[in-house]
């Protein structure tokens, strides 16, 4: 355990990043992070959206689903593990580029599709989660409530994979071909964000926990983005090289001090994630089971509008975070409210009620889920963020793995049942947030939260 004057009690680089500003840097970084965000989830929607399709058969479906959330999985927990030994900034940089890399496979279709699907996967899930401490870790503490509204990039990101798959259907193009003119304008997405990418530095914070001088450096770099020419970077350095070293080696998520944390936190991301994966792979499906009137395209006008609505959800969370509210009580309220409109999904019918219930199912599950993300890097210090990251992440996408495979059995053997099991998953997300310690104000380097 580490001793109380290991940490400052305020948190340098924030005050540092407080007299630069909110600027030209954090405004660009933002940008960034929610694009990388909004493509990954494009991906994940694109994936959904093909499973749907009766060009595939069950097994081939199965597959889709497998191969990109597997891909999600492995990626989010090593591309989030080496954000602590490596940085930010040169495993954000290539997230992207693995995912047009993945996107260029996915054209040769056949064994490439999947395996093309498995490495965009592996590229979305360090996007997922390294966009949260890279943006977190580079603004001053004023602005961390806007790592809540990064999560209306998933929204967006499945609206805009309906939107393009309107567009397509509106030119009459037969759904069997629409896969390649989708991965081929999703990869050319990806490859201007890569371009956009370059111009990314180091986290301030990471470098300050790791004891790096190229802290000054950075500083002065991002005060000049920001027009701030006058910056000099002049903070001192206070812990040791040998404390900071021996801090990454020796703390855990899994201590004395954090493993209710932990464990809680992980129980929370597997009941939420299957509500979320339930709910994006599942909705094609639910939508034309459920809507008795439209016509081909009603489902993904719905789906379209479904996610624009849910981004007040998200806008929601970032305006109550910081009210007496706080972190806890949004995520009780949101994903209980959530579970309540899953069981009155099974009395509607008409196109415009399903969007309508469907809308506040989601906006309330974004609302949870955003305010969830920034909670879970509130709650542990810079050099363990990579790991809380890498560990909440792998269980949000391995629950990803087999959500699509066992809402698709349950389909089969009942309707009913698969939204009843959605809705009690949501319930059991809200009562599991409760043990959470609030993190309203926290501080970066304070170490109040490893204590026993």
């Amino acid at each position: 355990m580490l001793s109380n004057d290991s940490f400052e009690t305020k948190c340098i680089i924030s005050e540092e990043l407080a007299k630069i500003g909110w600027g030209t840097y954090q405004k660009w970084l933002f940008f960034n992070c929610f694009c990388g965000m909004t493509i990954a989830t494009i991906w994940i929607e694109t994936t959904a959206i093909l499973i749907s399709l009766d060009c595939y058969s069950d097994f081939e479906k199965t597959m889709l689903g497998f191969s990109i959330n597997f891909g999600t999985m492995i990626g989010t927990f090593l591309l989030s593990s080496l954000i602590g030994h490596y940085g930010r900034e040169k495993i954000f940089k290539l997230c992207i580029i693995i995912e047009a890399f993945g996107g260029v496979l996915c054209l040769f279709n056949g064994l490439c599709l999947y395996f093309g699907l498995f490495v965009i996967g592996f590229g979305a899930g360090g996007d997922f989660s390294i966009g949260y401490p890279i943006f977190i870790e580079g603004v001053q503490k004023k602005y961390r409530n806007y790592t809540t509204l990064l999560n209306a990039s998933m929204c967006f990101g499945s609206a805009f994979g309906a939107l393009f798959m309107l567009i397509l259907l509106k030119f009459e193009i037969d759904p069997s071909d629409t896969i390649f003119y989708q991965i081929s304008f999703w990869t050319i997405v990806c490859i201007l964000l890569a371009y956009l990418r370059k111009h990314t530095i180091e986290s301030p914070i990471y470098l300050y926990e790791t004891y790096d001088e190229k802290v000054y450096i950075v500083m002065e770099e991002i005060a000049r983005k920001n027009s701030q020419d006058m910056y000099l970077a002049d903070f001192p350095m206070i812990r040791s090289s040998s404390t900071a070293s021996s801090y990454g080696a020796s703390e855990s998520i899994f201590s004395k001090g954090m493993i209710v944390t932990t464990a809680s936190i992980l129980f929370l991301y597997f009941f939420s994630s299957f509500s979320y994966y339930s709910m994006l792979f599942y909705m094609p499906t639910l939508l034309e089971n459920q809507i008795e009137d439209g016509d081909e395209s009603t489902e993904y006008k719905v789906i379209f509008g479904q996610q624009l609505i849910s981004v007040f959800g998200v806008i929601l969370s970032a305006c109550y975070i910081d009210s007496k509210i706080g972190r806890v009580g949004m995520e009780i309220i949101s994903f209980f409210i959530a579970g309540v409109f899953t069981f009155f999904f099974l009395f509607v019918s008409s196109s415009f009620s399903v969007l309508i219930v469907s809308a506040v199912i989601i906006g309330c599950m974004m609302s949870g889920i955003s305010t969830l993300y920034t909670h879970t890097q509130e709650l542990y210090p810079a050099l363990l963020r990579g790991k809380i990251g890498a560990w909440s992440n792998f269980v949000l996408f391995s629950t990803g793995v087999i959500t699509p495979i066992t809402m698709q059995y349950i389909d089969e053997y009942s309707k009913t049942l698969g939204l009843i099991l959605i809705a009690f998953s949501f319930v059991l997300s809200s009562l599991v947030s409760i043990p959470l310690k609030e993190t309203k104000g926290f501080k970066d380097d304070e170490e109040e939260l490893l204590k026993d």
